[in-house]
């Protein structure tokens, strides 16, 4: 580890203090230097330093100059792994010494934490994957709870699904080239959004057994423990509330998602049920072109019957209930109206509110409907059948 981190050290340490440095591993071998040229040579001082387990004054002949400094262990968990030493007069550089080793060692360890980490979310993604493959049929649902345990999550209690798709990043993250100039760094731009969303979310949803982890590509997902005694429809409309804040929260970031919300789970089977409708709430609000980014899966029933419905049937229904509709000029028009009149209950006043017209626009539309299609929209399994085929044009 000191070895692939020794140029950042040497580089960092160098600038901030201005004095040369160098850095050997555990055998006192040369990993690390300003000076280049003398990268992967032997120093008798750093293996004196690490045998002794003391600093060090360094002494050596380099083109006929007495190099002088002095040299220190680099300690991690109390292991030494090597020196880091400063060149110059060692009166001089002394007081640096404790400056340099300290930002060597704390280097050392965020790489540690930083790796820890790495693993921490590899292993939570796996057991996610688990919970969303999960088939009682071919797996104990209490080897995925012991998995959870493992991880230190507790997934007995009910949970729900929250899944989370970045649709718009506007934040610019630029950075100074070797130059002084200004451009936009895509990859530590990503790496930005994605700790500054996995930020926002565990700080929002911070229950001890709530589960978070990045899915993907601008793609994340919670499992959000509830208490044993909650109230489904009560749950779903604060967690629909939560996730408002938090979009609004990332919106003043600059950072636009759309959330989706599986249904309430209480075993193993109906996690992994809530993870797929989570993604599945995405895939039709985005389809369906709602306004709110934010989807609950329990409103969109008819529309996931559809989806799991053959796309031939579909096709052929689409076909016999709108095809001459659909080649009418003000056919948006024409299948907005079809959505407001059942959706108001076939009440002229509140559909001509939901569309902003006149009543009398309401009514031309109306038996226009039926002039062009033969079908009675004020009848209701006529309307239905429009109904149903406006849907489905609109997410397949």
């Amino acid at each position: 580890m000191l070895k692939r981190l020794a140029p950042k050290i040497v580089s960092s340490i160098s600038q901030a203090i201005g004095y040369q440095i160098f850095i050997t591993d555990e055998k006192a071998i040369l990993v690390g230097a300003s000076d280049h040229s003398i990268i992967g040579t032997f120093s008798e001082s750093a293996l004196k330093s690490i045998k002794c387990r003391k600093n060090e004054p360094i002494k050596y002949i380099k083109e006929s100059n007495e190099i002088k400094g002095i040299i220190l262990t680099v300690k991690l968990a109390g292991k030494i792994v090597g020196t880091i030493g400063i060149t110059g007069d060692p009166q001089e550089v002394q007081r640096f010494g404790i400056l340099a080793k300290n930002q060597a060692e704390s280097l050392l360890w965020e790489e540690v934490f930083y790796n820890s980490t790495l693993l921490q979310e590899e292993a939570v993604k796996s057991f996610i994957k688990e919970i969303s493959i999960f088939n009682e049929s071919k797996t104990e649902e209490f080897v995925i709870i012991a998995k959870g345990y493992k991880l230190g999550f507790d997934i007995t209690p009910p949970h729900i699904a929250i899944a989370i798709e970045v649709c718009k990043e506007n934040k610019l993250s630029k950075v100074k080239d070797i130059e002084g100039f200004m451009h936009e760094d895509n990859e530590q731009y990503k790496q930005g959004v994605k700790i500054e969303i996995i930020s926002k979310i565990k700080k929002i949803f911070s229950g001890i057994d709530d589960i978070v982890a990045p899915i993907g590509v601008n793609r994340y997902i919670i499992l959000k423990a509830l208490k044993c005694s909650c109230d489904e429809k009560g749950t779903l409309e604060i967690i629909e509330d939560t996730c408002r804040n938090f979009s609004r929260n990332l919106q003043e970031g600059g950072i636009d998602v759309y959330i989706g919300i599986g249904s309430l789970a209480r075993n193993v089977s109906g996690l992994s049920k809530s993870y797929k409708e989570s993604w599945r709430a995405i895939e039709i609000g985005k389809r369906a072109k709602k306004s709110s980014r934010i989807f609950q899966i329990n409103e969109f029933h008819l529309e996931s019957l559809i989806l799991n419905t053959q796309k031939d049937a579909c096709e052929d229904f689409l076909q016999i209930a709108l095809s001459t509709l659909k080649e009418q000029t003000d056919w948006i028009d024409l299948s907005k109206t079809i959505k407001a009149w059942c959706e108001c209950r076939f009440s002229q006043v509140e559909a001509a509110k939901e569309l902003f017209i006149h009543r009398n626009t309401l009514n031309h539309r109306l038996n226009k409907i039926y002039k062009v299609s033969g079908i009675n929209i004020k009848d209701f399994k006529e309307a239905i059948t429009l109904y149903l085929a406006v849907i489905m044009g609109e997410i397949l």
